[in-house]
């Protein structure tokens, strides 16, 4: 085959080689002709030359597989015979298929007609091109017999490219995904912003150049991909896409121009097109995203979500009104989460009471201070929250879900810390590096509410002890971390407690006229070791707990209990890879808790029972000791295909109080039909722990069995972008062996109860990525029991923490750099109690008994509650101070949130306890 042969180009007038000023001009002329002229004449630097002949060069074998066009401009020495003496690539594009190779062989066999100045043959130099053509192409394939041109070759590919990422995600690269919008998978937040300008300005090159601008969109979503890096075959300059995935090269030669485009997660992509001199050509490039496999091979794999978890940041927990920085107040208000009457410490799941906190892996013996106070770890010491309505094999002990605590990063330079200071309290907190890879922190926090009304002179709201309680706490870290091991020990120790003075009445108790208080303190050590093998594709995880706890209660001069509680756990699991797709999980874990429990002539409330148990006559003074042991161990393995993702296995766990031997399978799935939306669906056994107050025998009973959750849940996440995205989820949990109370005084308890709570809750988050993060949180639970409790008998009742309907909308903008606003509102259904139809009157002991009517047959009044918070940020060198305005409760004051023992006695009696006065408060926090 022979190039496109130029016509024979006009004689030119030549002046001799040796007058260099004239030469330098037609040189300067000669570079400045353009392409296309280039492309049909050959023209001498002195004069003009006629082509005579030109071979018919080979169509190179790269360019052939590839599909590829291209040009070659030679630099060519023309002797007085006419024939080529020498020649030399001048330009070529595109570089690297075998273009310059095959035109610098066809050279020779150019002849020119001998070249003359002035009647006399002389020796030239000349600018040659060579144009390997989309024509020339079609001939060869069509010689070989292959497919029929470019165009087929490229439209092959797309079409591989596209059942390739149909067998990934469902979705080919002109389809949106199963909702019809736009999504973006989480896995692909980038850490650093996308430039804003996205131009490549190339180096100058011969002849007439025009504009490329294009797009970078993920195949099926369309979504415009920030930071993927693109690529003009044939120089080494690459552009990046910006926030909207364009990117644009100036100064490309005319011709066939080929993009080469690469981002993380993503395959890559190609695309040709002509560049026409003086114009902008557009296109688009569709990546196509990555399998979990490839992912992982390529080390870009973020492993999806199986279990329903919400993630809350530091600086979320910080930033959130009407919470002042407290880890789980901020927590409840995500969806799936009961936030109980007055906050008084319990957590709530779906509709079931007793969900856990773990902190390294292990549960906290103690996650707040008495009465549902403060965290025990400020959010300075925390680098994260995730709550967890549902979870895989790892978690035991605990049936209805778990908030688990992450630390903060350790400080790697320098000393730094945090001052914190607000109506509520105050406190410290300092860490810094002793060695290289080691660093050591700690803190210290004191409630100072009581200290602030003491000197305000507003003594008449303390005789709302039990509101009001006084607290401090202080814990000590020690990180180590290399690049294989990390190590993190965490020591905390906390005391809090209230106390009324003799002759101040208990609103809570009227009757009540002598000293009474409660008090809590403890101590607590958790320690995890984590240990990394890449090569072998192995994680390996221990985990110790340590603490003991002590309660004391004095409600009357003639009643008082002490509790103490220790408890030891360890867990040690592993994940191993098994092959490309499967991954094995294995693990022990052993849990042994001793009560202690000294009492005399109080009721003790008992979790799930329906009642308060009487523990013991008055004039009698009993001691007791229970010790638990409770071994388990678990295995599953966990599989990751192309669209799926599996965990399935079971814990079998043995209870030493019950004589229980309880297997738990567990299943999880995960399916992507489309990236960015994902069908998940799952279910089990768990097993809910009894207190420990139930087996003592100055109060349970006999023969009683933990109980246990069968659980079922299906839902639907949703991205919208990349900062907003969408869960909605049902669930259905069966409810054995509850708790309930016996009419026979020598049984008190059984565990023959059973119930059910169903429901389903959304959740519409914007993540936060810039300047607005913010949440919608709904919870429906429909929860009933039947325990026998006074006065349902044998027929199902409103389960305690029945909340029908509960909404939180949190949110917050930053105005400016330093200026934010950040709001929160929340409504709930009215929490449930029991009417109080009677009562009898002691007149010997001064005291009032109280005489419930049908269990849960109450519904106080709806509640809502509406805090905002405005935060100013002041800048200094090295440290900065964060100012904030707080109105909490701003227009709600009333909402009823518990169920007073005397309410409905009479129209003059005390109302129910109400949630705090709309009020204002200011903090600061330092940080340096």
């Amino acid at each position: 085959m022979a190039p496109h042969r130029p016509p024979a180009p006009p004689t030119a007038r030549r002046t001799p080689r040796r007058r260099a000023p004239a030469l330098a001009l037609a040189l300067a002329l000669a570079l400045a002709l353009p392409l296309s002229l280039l492309a049909r004449v050959a023209r001498a630097e002195e004069g003009a030359v006629e082509l005579l002949h030109e071979p018919a060069p080979r169509y190179p074998e790269q360019a052939v597989k590839a599909g590829a066009v291209g040009e070659v401009i030679l630099q060519l020495t023309v002797g007085e015979d006419g024939r080529v003496r020498e020649a030399a690539v001048r330009e070529a594009h595109p570089s690297g298929y075998g273009f310059e190779e095959e035109a610098l062989a066809a050279a020779p066999g150019l002849l020119f007609k001998p070249p003359t100045v002035d009647g006399i043959e002389v020796q030239m130099r000349v600018v040659y091109l060579f144009r390997f053509t989309e024509e020339q192409l079609q001939a060869e394939l069509a010689r070989r017999g292959e497919v029929e041109a470019t165009a087929g070759l490229r439209a092959t590919e797309e079409r591989e490219a596209a059942r390739a990422s149909m067998s990934a995600f469902g979705a080919g690269p002109d389809a949106t995904d199963v909702l019809g919008v736009s999504i973006h998978s989480r896995a692909q937040r980038h850490a650093t912003a996308a430039p804003t300008a996205a131009t490549q300005t190339l180096p100058p090159v011969v002849g007439p150049t025009g504009r490329l601008e294009g797009q970078v969109l993920e195949r099926g979503t369309k979504r415009p991909v920030a930071g993927a890096q693109v690529q003009l075959e044939g120089f080494a300059h690459t552009a990046t896409t910006d926030a909207n995935g364009r990117f644009e090269f100036v100064g490309v030669p005319q011709g066939l121009a080929r993009l080469l485009s690469r981002a993380e997660g993503y395959g890559q992509a190609r695309e040709s097109l002509r560049v026409e001199p003086g114009r902008r050509e557009l296109t688009r490039l569709f990546l196509r995203p990555l399998s979990f496999a490839a992912r992982e091979q390529a080390g870009q794999h973020v492993p999806p979500r199986v279990p329903t978890r919400h993630d809350l940041s530091a600086e979320e927990v910080k930033s959130l009104a009407g919470v002042d920085g407290d880890a789980l107040e901020a927590a409840r208000e995500l969806a799936g989460v009961y936030r109980p009457p007055l906050d008084m410490g319990k957590m709530g799941f779906r509709g079931v009471e007793g969900g856990g906190v773990y902190l390294l892996g292990s549960p906290l013996l103690a996650a707040q201070h008495l009465g549902g106070g403060r965290t025990l770890l400020p959010a300075a010491a925390l680098g994260q929250a995730q709550v967890q309505t549902e979870y895989g094999l790892e978690a035991g002990r605990v049936g209805a879900g778990l908030v688990d605590l992450k630390l903060a990063p350790a400080p790697a330079e320098g000393l730094s810390g945090e001052v914190d200071l607000n109506p509520y309290d105050a406190g410290v907190t300092l860490g810094g590096p002793l060695r290289p890879r080691l660093t050591l922190s700690g803190g210290a926090r004191a409630q100072t509410m009581r200290l602030w009304l003491k000197q305000l002179g507003a003594s008449s709201a303390l005789t709302y002890g039990p509101q009001i309680p006084e607290g401090q706490d202080a814990h000590v870290r020690l990180s180590y971390s290399d690049a294989r091991d990390s190590v993190d020990a965490v020591v905390v120790a906390h005391q809090s407690g209230w106390s009324r003075p003799s002759g101040v009445p208990d609103p809570a108790l009227p009757s009540a006229r002598g000293a009474g208080g409660q008090a809590q303190r403890g101590a607590q050590a958790h320690a995890q070791w984590r240990h990394r093998d890449p090569a072998r594709r192995l994680t390996h995880t221990l985990s110790v707990a340590l603490g003991h706890l002590s309660l004391s209660d004095t409600r009357l001069a003639d009643a008082e209990a002490e509790q103490g509680l220790t408890r030891v756990h360890a867990q040690d699991h592993l994940k191993l890879r098994l092959s490309n797709p499967l991954w094995l999980l294995a693990g022990v874990e052993h849990l042994s808790e001793w009560s202690a429990l000294r009492q005399r002539g109080l009721r003790a409330p008992v979790d799930g029972a329906g009642r308060d148990v009487p523990r013991s006559p008055r004039d009698l003074e009993s001691a007791h000791t229970t010790a638990t042991h409770n071994p388990g161990l678990w295995a599953g393995v966990e599989g990751r295909w192309m669209r799926a993702h599996v965990v399935a296995g079971s814990r079998l766990s043995y209870f030493s109080d019950t004589a229980q031997v309880a297997p738990e399978p567990r299943l999880t799935l995960r399916y992507m039909p489309a990236f960015g939306t994902a069908l998940k669906a799952g279910g089990g056994l768990y097993t809910q722990r009894l207190n420990p107050l139930a087996l003592d025998p100055a109060i349970g009973g006999k023969g009683l069995k933990h109980e246990r959750h069968l659980y079922a849940t299906a839902g639907l996440e949703q991205r919208f972008t990349e900062a907003l995205w969408l869960d909605l989820s049902g669930f259905y949990r069966l409810l054995q062996s509850r708790l309930r109370p016996d009419a026979d005084p020598t049984v008190r308890l059984r565990s023959d109860g059973e119930g059910y709570s169903a429901g389903g809750d959304l959740t519409l988050r914007h993540d936060d990525l810039g300047r607005l993060y913010g949440w919608l949180a709904y919870t429906f639970v429909y929860a009933r029991v039947r325990d026998g409790a006074a006065g349902s008998g044998a027929q199902m009742r409103r389960a305690d923490i029945d909340q029908g309907h509960k909404v939180s909308a949190v949110g917050g903008v930053r105005l400016t750099p330093d200026l934010s606003l950040h709001l929160r509102w929340r409504y709930w259904r009215g929490a449930v109690y029991s009417g109080v139809p009677a009562q009898l009157f002691d007149a010997d002991r001064g005291q009032a008994t109280f005489a419930p009517g049908v269990a849960n047959d109450e519904r106080l009044a709806d509640g809502h509650q509406l805090d905002l918070r405005l935060d100013y940020l002041w800048r200094f060198a090295g440290w900065r101070v964060l100012t904030y305005l707080q109105g909490s409760n701003l227009y709600s004051y009333r909402a009823e949130e518990l169920s007073h023992p005397a309410f409905g006695i009479n129209a003059r009696a005390p109302r129910a306890l109400t949630a705090w006065p709309a009020w204002a408060s200011a903090g600061l926090r330092a940080q340096f």
